[in-house]
């Protein structure tokens, strides 16, 4: 999967130009998850509360795309909050597919660019199907998906008709699948949070591993280059006692979590 992603995977950057992949902190850490999890022969089921723009969504369409394109009969479903937002979502798998070499595209039979459309690969009984949070019927009735990517999901409408009673009793563990639910924390209360504390004190008696993605998995981007050269740290500037606990704490959690060690290192400090 590295393999594929680092040299045939073309996304768009933070500042929108077109580039070859290559994995940033959160990205890597994800990778040895799924990893960890493949040696264990569990099915790769991941829910992820995270900060903004750390990339996930991106590496899972990757993964997708690769699994959906050079396999037999993989059926895979991809879906965001809102129509509009699946529609972004999907223009990345398609940029993706239309920068492939010729020599590696394989050939698709239908394609519709749309929240409600499929991308289908006939030669290989393959497809993706897209689909939203905003929808009356439950997610991926009627197929039984190995991949699936659910962004945003503390804005889902009714997440436990979409998705526990729809979608998860499609979708049968096994080393095949690899399912991710990744979003932005929206408040304390609901299916969300609760479903996050309840799959992280009982997992794996719970489908879902919980993985947690903090802001400073993203130091090149909080603040930015841009953010650095135009808004320097004033020369008097002084520290505020809130700013010093959380730097506490993150430093406190990064230790009490081996994964976060893994990827940061067992001395790490906030910059």
């Amino acid at each position: 999967t590295a393999y594929f992603l680092e040299r045939y995977f073309y996304i768009k950057n933070r500042e929108n130009n077109i580039q070859r992949f290559s994995f940033q902190v959160a990205q890597r850490l994800l990778f040895d998850i799924i990893g960890s999890l493949e040696d264990a022969g569990a099915s790769i089921e991941l829910m992820i509360p995270k900060a903004r723009q750390l990339g996930v969504s991106t590496f899972c369409i990757g993964v997708g795309l690769q699994k959906i394109a050079f396999s037999f009969g993989v059926s895979g479903i991809v879906a965001s909050a809102e129509m509009d937002k699946t529609e972004d979502m999907i223009s990345k798998l398609f940029l993706a597919y239309e920068l492939m070499p010729w020599w590696l595209q394989p050939t698709y039979s239908k394609r519709v660019n749309s929240a409600k459309g499929s991308f289908v690969f006939g030669a290989s009984r393959a497809e993706i199907r897209f689909q939203h949070g905003n929808q009356l019927g439950g997610i991926a009735r009627g197929s039984t998906p190995i991949f699936y990517l659910l962004s945003e999901v503390s804005s889902y409408d009714d997440p436990a008709h979409l998705i526990e009673a729809a979608l998860w009793k499609c979708v049968h563990r096994s080393p095949r699948v690899f399912g991710v639910m990744e979003s932005t924390c929206k408040g304390k209360v609901g299916w969300w949070p609760d479903k996050y504390w309840d799959s992280k004190e009982n997992w794996p008696r719970r489908r879902m591993k919980t993985v947690f993605l903090p802001f400073y998995l993203a130091p090149d981007m909080y603040p930015d280059e841009t953010e650095r050269r135009t808004n320097p740290v004033p020369t008097n500037w002084k520290m505020r006692k809130e700013t010093r606990q959380m730097i506490a704490e993150s430093m406190a959690y990064v230790k009490s979590d081996p994964v976060l060690v893994k990827a940061l290192g067992s001395d790490w400090t906030m910059p």
